[in-house]
């Protein structure tokens, strides 16, 4: 089948094993023995798209943890509206919700705000 559609080499590469995940790149040639002499190359290869992937996943990372730390902003702001605190408290408000419920915070300050849009525009 693989060669009826012109391949006639492949070869994989191994870019990262860890307990969670891992990743595989496969590579097809038209020619024989295109990757005849992928050994080193292939290794490099493989360590530099572990550390691309890595950097991706970090920085995927950071923008969710910004989103988060943005949200628990507008919440604690809409708890200090509606319950006239200062910002200390309204974050220990929100923190304590999370902790009895045994809720994330980030959840906790999503239905808050999903409250309170649906308060405003019903």
């Amino acid at each position: 089948m693989a060669t009826a559609a012109g391949i006639q080499a492949q070869a994989g590469v191994r870019l990262f094993d860890a307990p969670a995940s891992n990743g595989a790149l496969n590579l097809y040639a038209d020619h024989p023995g295109a990757f005849q002499d992928l050994g080193s190359l292939g290794e490099l290869f493989a360590h530099q798209s572990a550390m691309a992937l890595a950097y991706a996943r970090e920085i995927s990372q950071l923008n969710e943890a910004v989103r988060t730390r943005q949200l628990i902003g507008e919440a604690v702001g809409v708890v200090m509206e509606r319950y006239n605190l200062d910002d200390a408290r309204a974050f220990g408000l929100l923190t304590r919700l999370s902790q009895e419920s045994n809720t994330k915070l980030r959840v906790i300050a999503e239905g808050l705000l999903e409250g309170a849009r649906d308060a405003r525009s019903g």
